[in-house]
C-alpha cells in the first residue's frame, strides 16, 4: 500500500455516516442523515428516475440534475448548467454499486487528468471508499466560475442519502 493510500483508509475509517468524496480535491467528508430534513428528502426522491429536471430551488432553476443511472448498479447523475457538465457524482449502497460505481468514476476522473494534466509524473488515481454507503463527486473545470461550489456539495448529499433511504424502503 502507498502512504497516500494508507492516509486515505486512516481518514475514513472512523466515519460512521456515510463518505462525501471529491475525487479532485481530495476531500473527504462524513455525512450523517440527520443532516438532511425529511422534507428535503422527500423532494429530492422526486427526482431519482432516469432523466433531466430543474434544480427544486428557484435561485439555481437554471441548473438541471440529470439522473443517468438508478439501480441495483447505484446512482449516476450530473450538474449541468448551460449545456456545460460541472459535477458528476456517483452514490453506492452495496458491494456491487460500489464497484460498479467506482469504475465510472475513476474511468472519468483519469480521463480527466490526462486531459488537464497530460505531463504529471506524480498522478495519483483516486482511491475507492471501503465502507458503503458513499457518494464520489468530481468537480468539472467551471464549478467556482457559476457559484455551484457554494451549495453544490450540500445538493449532493441530499440525493444520495434520498437514494439510499429510497432503496432501504424498497427491499
Amino acid at each position: 500500500m502507498f502512504p497516500y493510500e494508507l492516509r486515505f483508509a486512516q481518514r475514513t475509517a472512523r466515519i460512521q455516516g456515510m463518505i462525501h468524496y471529491t475525487l479532485n480535491t481530495n476531500t473527504i467528508i462524513e455525512s450523517s442523515r440527520t443532516e438532511i430534513a425529511e422534507g428535503v428528502i422527500a423532494v429530492c426522491q422526486t427526482l431519482l428516475e432516469p432523466g433531466q429536471y430543474a434544480m427544486p430551488v428557484p435561485q439555481l432553476s437554471d441548473y438541471i440534475i440529470n439522473i443517468r443511472e438508478n439501480g441495483e448498479s447505484g446512482l449516476l447523475f450530473s450538474i449541468e448548467r448551460e449545456g456545460y457538465t460541472i459535477a458528476i457524482c456517483a452514490v453506492a449502497d452495496s458491494k456491487t454499486s460500489a464497484e460498479v460505481m467506482w469504475i465510472v468514476m475513476a474511468r472519468a476522473y483519469v480521463s480527466l487528468a490526462e486531459r488537464e494534466h497530460p505531463a504529471e509524473d506524480d498522478f495519483k488515481p483516486p482511491i475507492k471508499p471501503n465502507s458503503i454507503p458513499w457518494l464520489a463527486v468530481m468537480l468539472l473545470g467551471t464549478t467556482d466560475e457559476t457559484g455551484a461550489a457554494n451549495w453544490l456539495g450540500d445538493f449532493a448529499r441530499c440525493m444520495a442519502w434520498a437514494w439510499v433511504e429510497s432503496r432501504s424502503e424498497s427491499s
